[in-house]
């Protein structure tokens, strides 16, 4: 009973962290884009290694200590290299937000997922890592990738805006389905939305009119 308390104090903790994680995305993605980039490249460059680890590497006895070194090896690179390189770490950062973005959207809407945004690509990984391809739908990743790839592309050239709107968007969905999904055990996607789109407005008012167009 105290230990199924404790645990369920550290989720809560947890979802309230990534609440304020949100709301620093949506009101200060743009200023804080260098250290963004780094962390997403981090992420990306360990997902990848582990990736590939699991893919190429046999499983022999120590398969889960070679899949998390060159999972840290590769997220370290990951990061140096989206923080070094701006232009590659905002593109980074933009891919790995959007797809985490509309993955979200379309695997709510089309999959009628009730699960919050991170715990969708969270699914996604974990199915490509263990190799259950059968469990994926390709059709929303095929999109997501798209999609991802348009909107980092245009955020290389027009950072500002395009950063700004995404960053705004991808809080206000982050902390409305932390706070009415989790919190709340609200699940009504229209209210879902409509808080996320609240949220989102405010974010992008206060970034517009705190940062300047050459920041």
């Amino acid at each position: 009973m105290i230990i199924n308390q404790i645990l369920q104090n550290i989720a809560t903790t947890a979802v309230v962290i990534s609440m304020i994680a949100a709301l620093a995305v949506g009101f200060f993605g743009y200023k804080l884009k260098r250290v963004f980039a780094a962390i997403c490249g981090f992420a990306i460059g360990s997902v990848l290694g582990a990736i590939v680890t699991a893919i190429v590497c046999p499983k022999v006895e120590y398969f889960l200590t070679i899949l998390l070194v060159v999972a840290l090896i590769t997220g370290i690179i990951g990061a140096i290299v989206s923080f070094k390189f701006y232009k590659v770490g905002v593109f980074i950062y933009m891919f790995s937000t959007t797809f985490t973005m509309v993955y979200s959207l379309l695997d709510t809407i089309i999959a009628k997922s009730a699960l919050p945004a991170g715990d969708d690509v969270s699914l996604l990984t974990a199915n490509i890592t263990s190799g259950n391809f059968s469990n994926i739908n390709w059709g929303i990743v095929i999109a997501s990738f798209a999609v991802s790839i348009i909107i980092g592309v245009i955020t290389v050239i027009y950072i500002r805006n395009i950063m700004i709107v995404v960053t705004a968007i991808s809080g206000g969905i982050n902390f409305s389905t932390g706070l009415l999904v989790n919190i709340i055990k609200f699940n009504n996607l229209f209210v879902i939305l409509l808080v996320a789109a609240a949220v989102a407005v405010l974010g992008m008012t206060v970034q517009f009119r705190t940062t300047k167009k050459h920041y």
